[in-house]
């Protein structure tokens, strides 16, 4: 505002001129007490010429981020100050690890990723660069993060990003996106690491499965599966597993720059800087998945009955009931002879119910079963007994639910290993409808209390079409073998303890009277 005469004299007085173009620029790169001489003479000359003084521009989030960091040494740069300064500023990084926080956008058209380019070369390890910026929405950080990068040539852990949103809301989402972005790089390099490891793992364990001589793998797979009562190409998979556990055992845990890494990634991580409601679901996928198995995943195999098996079991009053299956798991080992050990006819199941809160009764809880609010819990104190063979044509069922109909082949289940199994029971509800001759008004009754059997608690009732029995029952999912024992043994406590003798081999549900 002040004309060329004024700067001419505050130049004389300062020892500054302000008659250039680039008087600002020059300005920014001069010492203190300059600046501070030359705003008292401009300052002094326009009240003498009553010119009002502009009201400066607040910048709310430049205000609240010097709120944020008060308790750290911070300087604030112009990028003129930052072109003249960033090779000093990156050199005492060395010694004092520094965070370079730089706006997104700046002014003369200049971002702040180029800046950060430019300096990327000459960085050392105590440099750690952020963009700050007010483009990007929280939702978006990651995602915006990735375009960034890709925008710049960043690599992931070169650069991180903060939206300036953090400044004015959710202090610990700013600290949380600083944590992310510094510790990416060694999360990025661990998990090379591991991708590596797998991967040549499981090519050496292949190789090792690959050299066992076929008497060796004859006797190793089909001699102790015949003993085991397992099916022959589970045995195979046992093996090979072994190999890729033992191998990846050697690989991961023995590599010393993994673990160096991890317990660098370990310190900023510990920082608790809240939970990311973005990331529930993704940590929920993966909780589920490692405690679970979908009941497609069991149906598309035809898998066998296993401890742990979840059913879904629709009562008389039609209402819906969730129920876990526990046996010792050598009673539902297949034979050689298409029986089982002990010929159990019954198998025990126990009630899943939900709860708010943990209940009082004896129970186990089934955590990341669902995301809901309520929790998931086996009732120990209350177990059912099913007829094995329902829970057979549910094993046995593409869909996972307990259908028969007759005269249809069991092919289906020649695969899994389990076709004379499934022969004894199709040919035990085969024999139900021979006993009852020709079709009448009364066959539906005369099998339900015939030889068909019927569940008892829950209530387990056949609904007979034509030549098609189907029982309210599906399976629906499987605890993974370390819950499914865990519940199981769980289960036997709470038997113990209730001074009642049960051999969970044989069972027989009349004489019972646990509840």
């Amino acid at each position: 505002m002040l004309g060329e005469e004024d700067r001419a004299d505050i130049g004389d007085a300062t020892g500054f001129d302000l008659l250039g173009s680039d008087w600002r620029d020059r300005l920014e790169l001069v010492d203190r007490e300059t600046r501070r001489g030359v705003a008292k003479e401009v300052n002094s000359v326009a009240d003498d010429q009553r010119i009002p003084q502009p009201r400066a521009v607040e910048n709310h989030a430049l205000r609240d981020l010097r709120h944020l960091l008060r308790s750290h040494c911070t300087r604030m740069l112009t990028p003129n100050q930052w072109q003249h300064q960033a090779e000093e500023l990156i050199a005492q990084a060395k010694s004092e690890p520094t965070l370079f926080l730089i706006d997104e956008r700046l002014e003369s058209g200049r971002t702040g990723g180029l800046l950060i380019q430019h300096a990327l070369p000459t960085a050392s390890q105590g440099c750690f660069f952020c963009i700050l910026t007010a483009e990007v929405e929280i939702p978006n950080e990651f995602d915006d993060w990735q375009s960034m990068c890709r925008k710049y040539g960043f690599s992931p852990g070169q650069v991180g990003i903060v939206s300036k949103a953090h400044l004015t809301g959710d202090q610990l989402g700013f600290a949380q996106m600083l944590k992310i972005s510094f510790t990416a790089r060694q999360v990025s390099d661990v998990r090379e690491r591991l991708l590596a490891a797998v991967r040549d793992g499981v090519t050496e364990a292949l190789h090792r499965f690959e050299q066992l001589d076929m008497p060796v793998l004859t006797s190793i797979v089909f001699g102790s599966s015949n003993v085991e009562g397992a099916w022959e190409l589970e045995t195979m998979f046992r093996v090979v597993k072994a190999f890729i556990r033992d191998s990846l055992d050697n690989r991961v845990y023995g590599d010393q720059r993994v673990a160096a890494a991890v317990r660098e990634i370990a310190e900023p991580a510990s920082v608790w800087t809240g939970s990311d409601e973005r990331l529930k679901e993704f940590a929920f996928e993966i909780q589920n998945a490692e405690r679970y198995v979908t009941g497609d995943y069991l149906s598309e195999r035809r898998m066998a009955l296993a401890n742990g098996d979840l059913f879904k079991v629709t009562n008389t009053e039609d209402a819906t009931n969730l129920w876990v299956l526990v046996a010792q798991p050598c009673d539902l080992a297949i034979r050689s002879d298409g029986t089982r050990s002990a010929s159990p006819t019954h198998l025990v199941m126990l009630p899943i119910e939900a709860c708010a809160q943990e209940p009082r009764w004896a129970n186990v809880e089934l955590q990341h079963y669902e995301q809901s609010s309520d929790r998931r819990f086996v009732r120990l104190t209350r177990p059912a007994y099913v007829p094995t063979i329902i829970l057979d044509l549910a094993a046995f069922s593409a869909c996972g639910k307990a259908v028969w109909v007759r005269e249809r082949e069991a092919f289906a289940v020649q695969a899994v290993g389990w076709e004379r199994r499934a022969n004894k029971v199709f040919e035990q509800f085969d024999s139900a409808f021979q006993d009852h001759g020709h079709v009448d008004n009364a066959r539906l009754g005369r099998i339900t209390e015939g030889r068909l059997p019927a569940a008892q608690n829950p209530d387990v009732h056949p609904t007979v079409v034509g030549t098609t029995i189907e029982y309210p029952i599906r399976r629906i999912g499987r605890l993974r073998e370390r819950q499914a024992e865990a519940v199981l043994q769980a289960f036997g406590l709470a038997l113990s303890r209730t001074a009642e003798a049960h051999d969970l081999a044989r069972i027989n549900p009349e004489a019972s009277s646990s509840s």
